[in-house]
């Protein structure tokens, strides 16, 4: 029979568990993009990086340096991960391993799609850009299902409980017209797939297996052996 151990220590106070959220999953995915995005360097350019990363264009009448990008949060999904049996404990993340205490269970899948909109002032620069976010986006394997998206990075979160986030590049486009040619605003648009595991904390409490060997003497039962 399979019971709990009343021989275990002291259940570890909550307070005490390493792994907290400052941030929901979809406002941890958006930092995190942009994160990936303050890393991208391309040094055929002034400047190596972006002068700016928004998190909304600035209005008409403010300045603004370029080249910027913007991370702009779209649609977003709870999607069911596939494990009928509900709550599943993710088995790194529990503290301390093998004795009462916490871990993360995964109950759905956040899965999010953003804009990354990149703007400079030539055309030309903006090719460079489009380059350098395109490579940006280019893992040592591929991470996403081969019907899936083409590129994709793994990234730790620390504002959602340390969990990995994976951002894949989905499409992109440019934006040109006559207005964006007279402000001298050159634009282009990526859609960006962000997932990570929507997770709660709850208890774990480990548990023992005991098999007990039982001598049947007449009409006694002797336990023979306990083996935990």
């Amino acid at each position: 029979m399979i019971t709990s151990d009343p021989g275990l220590p002291a259940q570890l106070p909550l307070a005490k568990y390493s792994r907290t959220a400052t941030l929901d999953a979809r406002d941890a995915l958006a930092l995190g993009l942009k994160r990936i995005v303050q890393e991208i360097r391309f040094p055929s350019f002034e400047t190596d990086r972006f002068a700016e990363i928004y998190d909304e264009w600035p209005s008409f009448n403010e300045s603004m340096v370029v080249p910027a990008a913007a991370v702009l949060p779209g649609e977003f999904r709870y999607e069911d991960w596939g494990h009928a049996a509900g709550p599943h404990l993710l088995e790194d993340t529990w503290e301390p391993k093998g004795k009462p205490g916490w871990g993360l269970y995964r109950t759905a899948e956040v899965a999010m799609e953003m804009q990354l909109t990149i703007r400079t002032n030539l055309p030309a620069e903006r090719a460079v850009l489009m380059r350098a976010v395109e490579d940006a986006f280019q893992a040592p394997r591929l991470l996403m299902q081969q019907d899936g998206a083409r590129y994709g990075l793994v990234r730790v979160i620390p504002e959602y409980y340390g969990l990995d986030g994976r951002f894949a590049l989905l499409s992109g486009s440019v934006v040109d017209n006559e207005d964006t040619a007279m402000r001298e605003k050159r634009d282009a648009v990526f859609t960006i797939s962000a997932r990570i595991p929507k997770v709660q904390v709850g208890p774990v409490l480990p548990m023992a297996l005991k098999i007990e060997k039982v001598l049947q003497v007449g009409s006694q039962k002797i336990v023979n052996e306990i083996i935990g």
